[in-house]
């Protein structure tokens, strides 16, 4: 065969290499979208979903072809890395050379503010990377000023329950509570602070907060007008203090 259709042959077929190695090339940069329900992800939260994703795909050759892309590895690395991701995907594109990473974060059932910072908390007292700013959420204050890490546990879900009920209960009865702070002197107590109200109302989570709640709006409507100016303490059961 002579030499010249030979290279043509070859060149043909190098040339079709690189246009199907480019077809299944994945770059280690991928499309990284974030969401949580109706609450907006702070910015330094999605530079580090964005790096880590980066990261995962770059420590695996197989990452770098449509053909071998662990999608179901990289997706569970990420919910271990961030616990406060409720569902992730990875894809490859049909067209293009980016993976899309896809992440669902956990509802913010609170607020939480601490140490000058703002951050959502889920149902399993988890602090999460998106910012509760839904108007409806209770503002958990920690008083003891520790920095959340998301991803991280910042309270028993036992206590997170306790918020819950204070709120629910209250709310049934007409009552909003807007914020609930966690003293730095005592970690099981919470001061919930009734909206439109000057006093505080002091809860014991030791004890059955469902039972002091009850107390708490029982004193509340028994006083009609001649509200506390200062406290309402329910933390010993079968006894209310005011003042």
């Amino acid at each position: 065969m002579p030499i010249g259709k030979t290279s043509v042959r070859i060149a043909s077929w190098l040339l079709v290499a690189i246009f199907f190695g480019y077809l299944v090339y994945l770059r280690t940069s991928p499309t990284v979208t974030a969401v949580a329900d109706d609450v907006e992800i702070a910015d330094s939260a999605k530079q580090t979903y964005q790096a880590d994703a980066e990261k995962l795909l770059a420590g695996s050759m197989l990452n770098r072809s449509k053909l071998t892309l662990d999608t179901h590895g990289v997706a569970d690395e990420l919910k271990k890395l961030h616990p406060e991701i409720r569902y992730a995907s990875v894809a490859a594109p049909i067209f293009g050379n980016s993976p899309t990473v896809s992440l669902t974060l956990m509802r913010p059932v609170a607020t939480l503010h601490s140490a000058g910072q703002v951050y959502g908390l889920d149902a399993t007292g988890h602090t999460l990377a998106a910012r509760a700013s839904a108007a409806d959420l209770p503002v958990v204050v920690d008083e003891a000023n520790v920095i959340p890490i998301p991803g991280e546990q910042f309270l028993p879900v036992s206590t997170v329950n306790s918020i819950k009920t204070i709120v629910e209960q209250a709310s049934a009865a007409g009552l909003e509570i807007d914020t609930i702070a966690l003293p730095k002197a005592n970690p099981y107590e919470v001061l919930a602070h009734v909206k439109g109200k000057r006093y505080k109302v002091h809860y014991n989570l030791e004890s059955d907060v469902l039972q002091q709640s009850g107390a708490m709006i029982a004193t509340i409507k028994h006083l009609g007008t001649a509200e506390p100016k200062e406290y309402i303490d329910v933390r010993v059961q079968g006894k209310v203090y005011y003042k």
